[in-house]
């Protein structure tokens, strides 16, 4: 399998575990390659810093934030850092 057809191959496995539909055999297959990764030096694209993702994140939070109606003064971990 190339590169790009292993990659494609880990993206659908890690969301199908996010969605919780793994077969398996499809969780073996997950954790043998994320076994592989231990005492290697990971490296991630020049342009991905700590702070872009940081970024993401929040915006994802933000977006998928949906607040309990009947909860009072319930708010957001993050609102307190826009104070």
């Amino acid at each position: 399998m190339n590169q790009a057809a292993q990659n494609q191959r880990l993206v659908e496995l890690t969301q199908r575990w996010m969605m919780g539909m793994m077969s398996k055999e499809e969780y073996q297959e997950l954790n043998l390659w994320f076994r592989s990764l231990e005492d290697r030096e990971l490296g991630g694209p020049d342009f991905v810093t700590v702070e872009l993702v940081e970024l993401r994140l929040h915006q994802r939070l933000m977006k998928e934030y949906k607040p309990n109606p009947d909860a009072e003064n319930i708010r957001p971990p993050w609102d307190s850092l826009n104070r």
